[in-house]
């Protein structure tokens, strides 16, 4: 708290993000964080990270009402098969569960997707956008595969013969270079359906709508439409 303190007083930050890659691991933590956010002498909004795991709905009340407003869930597939091999811990349902309990608290919600690992297919990879489309997402980052050195999969695919270089593509958003291809992809569809994904969630008419009539500001709109034109740009 002494840092949040000092980026606000030293720095003017108007909101602070937790990034902690899973937030709500320990609920005696939570509850702290929200009591000492609420004892601040501003009323500063903020976000975090977590799992849909490590939730339930009255965790995330209790974060709304001490200034949270927007949580990101990494949801990463909608096929539990995905799942188990991603070794998440969660499946398909915790997914939708822990959306819906987020956004009847009153929280907005980032869902984070990986999308082309080694048990991705394309029926697989069409299943998971729809699902995202399916859920009150407010909004969806649809991930590239990355296998970063040091994890289980990037061993397992060394081992098994692939090459794995990081000179270019290891950054999740770059569509323009992989460091990795499905095996029943060619790179030219996979990278369509990642933009295509993109296309599909965010260019939706009634998502336009949601969005327009949620903006309480200039700087809302100009950022939202500076992402409908990175959107189409695609």
């Amino acid at each position: 708290m002494a840092e949040v303190e000092e980026v606000i007083t030293k720095y003017g930050a108007k909101e602070i993000r937790f990034f902690d890659d899973t937030f709500t691991l320990d609920i005696a933590h939570v509850e702290g964080v929200c009591r000492a956010m609420k004892g601040l002498r501003w009323r500063i909004p903020w976000t975090c990270l977590t799992k849909v795991t490590t939730v339930n709905l009255n965790m995330l009340k209790m974060m709304r009402k001490a200034g949270c407003w927007q949580v990101l869930f990494g949801l990463e597939s909608a096929d539990d098969y995905v799942l188990r091999c991603l070794g998440k811990g969660n499946s398909v349902e915790h997914n939708r569960c822990a959306v819906l309990w987020a956004k009847k608290a009153g929280l907005s919600v980032r869902g984070d997707f990986l999308m082309g690992s080694p048990w991705e297919t394309k029926e697989t990879f069409r299943g998971t956008v729809r699902f995202a489309k399916s859920l009150p997402l407010d909004f969806a980052h649809f991930n590239k595969f990355v296998p970063y050195p040091g994890t289980a999969i990037y061993k397992e695919l060394v081992n098994k013969g692939h090459k794995i270089h990081f000179s270019r593509g290891s950054y999740i958003n770059n569509h323009n270079d992989f460091i990795y291809i499905p095996q029943t992809f060619q790179e030219y569809e996979y990278r369509k359906l990642l933009n295509n994904a993109y296309k599909e969630f965010y260019l939706r008419p009634g998502y336009i709508l949601r969005r327009f009539l949620s903006l309480r500001s200039l700087t809302e709109f100009t950022g939202q439409v500076s992402g409908a034109l990175s959107v189409l740009s695609l």
